[in-house]
């Protein structure tokens, strides 16, 4: 028996997805962050973790929906560690979430991604993966596991809730 065959196999499936699907995964955590570096370091360890559940011989149905699973509890980990201190209390103290370190993000980008945080997480992460990572209803809805209605019904929902948030801000910029 060939002791290499399985392991050649499994690097090869490893290396596909990695290459096909890192922007994806490092776009949609650096939202979810807004640090490079923490994006960075979550997307590493995610697909660490991937490395090693394949490598143990899981078998998993759909490496998409697997993967953002694993990714989901790894920014959950990152924030529960981090509780300490508050998205607030940070920005008082100076600190601004960058989309990208060499960015050139003007004022209305950075609000509106402040504003999509207000969004609850069951809308907030299908906006995202709609709008910002440009994943279609169906591939969101494979790597999820949720149907195409499910989807679409959250992303109308979530997409009038964004409106509700952006036209309460343009009203107190107005004022």
């Amino acid at each position: 028996m060939n002791h290499t065959e399985p392991f050649n196999s499994i690097s090869s499936q490893f290396e596909h997805f990695y290459k096909k699907s890192f922007d994806e995964f490092f776009v949609y955590t650096l939202t979810r962050t807004g640090n490079r570096e923490t994006a960075m370091d979550i997307c590493q360890e995610s697909f660490t973790r991937l490395w090693n559940e394949l490598h143990a011989g899981k078998k998993i149905d759909n490496l998409h929906g697997f993967f953002y699973r694993i990714l989901g509890n790894k920014i959950i980990d990152f924030y529960r560690k981090k509780k300490t201190l508050s998205l607030d209390e940070l920005r008082e103290q100076g600190y601004e979430p960058t989309l990208s370190e060499h960015a050139d993000t003007t004022d209305e980008i950075k609000t509106i991604v402040k504003k999509l945080e207000k969004l609850p997480e069951t809308y907030r992460d299908i906006v995202i993966m709609r709008f910002i990572t440009e994943l279609s209803i169906a591939e969101i809805s494979s790597r999820t596991g949720l149907s195409e209605n499910v989807i679409s019904v959250r992303l109308h929902r979530g997409k009038l809730l964004a409106q509700e948030i952006l036209q309460s801000n343009w009203d107190e910029y107005q004022q």
